[in-house]
């Protein structure tokens, strides 16, 4: 199992959206975690649970995404090259 972690700003509307292989991997958990800063600083962060399904080579592609009546708006794209053994 491992995790990737992502930070957000909840006010601002984007989320992070997966997409992988699911033959490859399963996503056990999206869940948003916080951390405090030396300062006092909140920081929120949305992790990512995946266990792997077999051996090989795989990717995952995060997406920081809004949702608008005007459809999807994303900010940014993130891919994650994940070396299974």
């Amino acid at each position: 199992e491992f995790t990737i972690a992502r930070p957000f700003n909840l006010n601002s509307g984007y989320i992070w959206r997966e997409q992988f292989d699911e033959s490859m991997l399963e996503l056990l958990d999206s869940i948003v975690d916080s951390e405090t800063k030396e300062d006092g600083t909140i920081v929120l962060y949305q992790v990512f649970r995946f266990k792997a399904n077999q051996k090989g080579n795989t990717q995952i592609f995060l997406a920081h995404i809004r949702s608008s009546i005007d459809g999807s708006e994303v900010r940014t794209q993130e891919v994650f090259d994940i070396y299974i053994e």
